[in-house]
């Protein structure tokens, strides 16, 4: 049983193959520490997010999961899952740039949340 506490795994991307269209086909937004790829997802109403962080980032797997828990709580808090439904996001951190602290990390998304609302028309808008 899951809390709204937590991520849920429905809303993670798994597959190789949907990283790689993603990255191809998807609208790229690039940030101070992270660049996000959002595309339209027309399997299904949810949003699905996968977060890449390189060895070359991040050398220990173990600080590597930490950064994708932090921003995986950092859209859990700060976006809104209606407005990002039906679209899938792949976020990279940014190879030159030392892994940020969580509060820098967390401006960093919330600067592009605005670009990545404004980069697609929501399902239920009327426009």
């Amino acid at each position: 049983m899951q809390s709204d506490q937590s991520f849920p795994r429905t809303f993670s991307l798994k597959k190789k193959n949907l990283f790689i269209k993603c990255w191809k086909e998807g609208k790229k937004l690039k940030g101070k520490y992270i660049t996000v790829y959002v595309l339209e997802n027309k399997e299904n109403f949810l949003f699905r997010v996968g977060v890449v962080i390189s060895k070359k980032v991040v050398k220990k797997a173990v600080e590597r999961n930490l950064w994708r828990r932090r921003v995986k709580e950092i859209l859990r808090r700060e976006f809104d899952k209606d407005k990002l439904a039906g679209y899938d996001f792949v976020i990279n951190f940014n190879k030159r740039c030392i892994p940020p602290g969580f509060w820098e990390l967390r401006e960093d998304l919330v600067s592009l949340r605005e670009r990545i609302y404004g980069s697609k028309k929501t399902r239920y808008s009327n426009s």
